[in-house]
């Protein structure tokens, strides 16, 4: 039998829970399916974490150039498991007032993966504590499912060593080179955290400029402050295939 809403929405990320909490403030019964974190990409494995390790990444290197201001520091390093756990803290503190703000609106939130089905449907399977799968019915429904990173056509993607940009977050340990292909929003903000640890990093990127969807100034001024801090750019370069080599993984690209 279908438990029924007012409002049923299949993910929990930036779209799904603002959608869902202000449902309930306006007095709808609503329930939120989610088969991962609550806050979705944005809050697990996007914005908010890359912006963690960039605040740790940058602090890091304002105290090792801290000199110029007649500011001096001896023995400045970090550890790579601290800065992670520092991102994680922040992401998880940002999941529990997500999971409050249901709670204290009434917000039904179901664990597992949800499938629009006819009628308004919606099944739940891989229900925690579940063996069986459950069927929601709304009134309205709502499709917030979100987004995953996207793999290019590029030959050597499967190679070991190649990672997503979750894959990156979920490194245990800082690399020693890194080459991003992708001059966008992520792209750029990896870049600067691995640079600003003193990691070798390069940018591809297939399109004539760094983020090529803002304002032409802001793409010159990001790539000359990039370029300062040793960061190699490759604009207008389309990627031919990734190949493993004795020293390591090798890109290959014409400009």
């Amino acid at each position: 039998m279908a438990d029924i809403f007012d409002l049923v929405i299949i993910g929990a990320g930036p779209g799904g829970y603002v959608a869902a909490i202000k449902g309930a403030k306006l007095g709808l019964t609503v329930a939120v399916v989610e088969n991962r974190e609550v806050g979705g990409t944005c809050l697990n494995r996007g914005c908010i974490p890359a912006k963690a390790m960039i605040h740790a990444s940058q602090l890091y290197r304002e105290m090792k150039e801290g000199g110029q201001f007649g500011i001096f520091a001896e023995n400045v390093r970090y550890e790579y498991d601290k800065i992670l756990e520092y991102k994680e803290s922040t992401s998880g503190s940002l999941r529990q007032g997500v999971e409050q703000l249901f709670k204290a609106n009434g917000v039904t939130l179901v664990r597992g993966t949800g499938t629009l089905q006819a009628d308004k449907t919606v099944l739940v399977t891989g229900c925690e504590g579940e063996e069986e799968s459950r069927v929601l019915k709304g009134k309205h429904v709502l499709l917030a499912s979100g987004s995953k990173p996207m793999n290019l056509p590029i030959q050597g993607l499967d190679l070991p060593g190649v990672l997503t940009s979750d894959g990156l977050f979920e490194l245990e340990h800082a690399p020693e080179s890194l080459l991003i292909i992708g001059g966008g929003v992520i792209g750029a903000e990896f870049a600067s955290v691995f640079s600003s640890l003193g990691i070798r990093v390069t940018i591809v990127e297939a399109l004539p400029r760094l983020l090529a969807n803002l304002d032409k100034d802001i793409s010159q001024n990001l790539k000359m402050i990039l370029k300062k801090r040793g960061i190699k750019i490759y604009t207008g370069a389309t990627v031919q295939r990734i190949e493993k080599t004795e020293h390591g993984l090798a890109c290959v690209f014409e400009e």
